[in-house]
């Protein structure tokens, strides 16, 4: 986190908070989170944790469109049954 957003810097402030930096050239975005260890160890950090999961989600869905199914629903029950034509 040091390396990107500066000394001095607490993850308590910070966490779920998108941040754009210049990294060898190109923009990136920062989304800080605390540690999973350290979410196990107190619940308070866990909730924090969850939320700034959620958060990311919807970053992510602004940036990308959500991944629709390869394989349709129709030949996935078509498959399954071919599938159990072998047992």
């Amino acid at each position: 986190m040091y390396k990107f957003l500066g000394i001095g810097v607490s993850i308590s402030r910070i966490h779920g908070q998108p941040r754009s930096i210049n990294f060898r050239g190109k923009g990136v975005t920062i989304y800080p989170m605390y540690h999973p260890a350290a979410a196990f160890r107190q619940g308070s950090v866990m909730r924090d944790f969850e939320e700034d999961f959620k958060k990311f989600r919807l970053l992510v869905d602004q940036v990308h469109e959500p991944v629709k199914p390869v394989i349709e629903k129709e030949k996935i029950q078509t498959d399954i049954a071919k599938q159990l034509e072998l047992i």
